[in-house]
């Protein structure tokens, strides 16, 4: 039931965000708080940082969300064998993201959050965070 949740969430955001031209999601609201969910399960990970604005960086997620059409998304890339892709989950220091993306180094307690641009990704560096999976 959660993950069909999610999943319709996901479907949501990409409707409103061709009908609109703008992203209007859950994963990018800043009404949206961690008080409104159910914490199902706290984590310490390994976090980087990741963008779309590079030379070779083809912009879509392993969940098919367009980042260069969509820059203000809080997304982070997962492995969905710890982590599900459609899963809510909030970042210490990023705030409350969508699961959508896989990565080649992100295995086990490993997560890459999605920023807008180079400068950010490497001011955010790679540092031990604490996550909250939410329901």
């Amino acid at each position: 039931m959660f993950l069909k949740k999610m999943i319709l969430s996901l479907a949501l955001i990409l409707v409103s965000t061709a009908i609109m031209g703008q992203t209007t999601s859950a994963a990018t609201d800043t009404d949206e708080k961690l008080e409104d969910y159910e914490v199902v399960k706290t984590l310490n990970v390994e976090a980087s940082a990741f963008t779309a604005n590079c030379s070779g960086c083809a912009g879509k997620t392993a969940y098919g969300i367009n980042l260069k059409e969509n820059p203000d998304i809080k997304l982070i890339a997962v492995d969905p064998k710890v982590i599900p892709l459609g899963t809510k989950v909030w970042v210490e220091g990023y705030g409350i993201a969508i699961a959508g993306d896989t990565g080649g180094s992100i295995k086990g307690n490993k997560i890459d959050i999605f920023v807008k641009t180079k400068t950010i990704a490497y001011n955010w560096g790679r540092k031990t965070v604490e996550i909250k999976i939410l329901k």
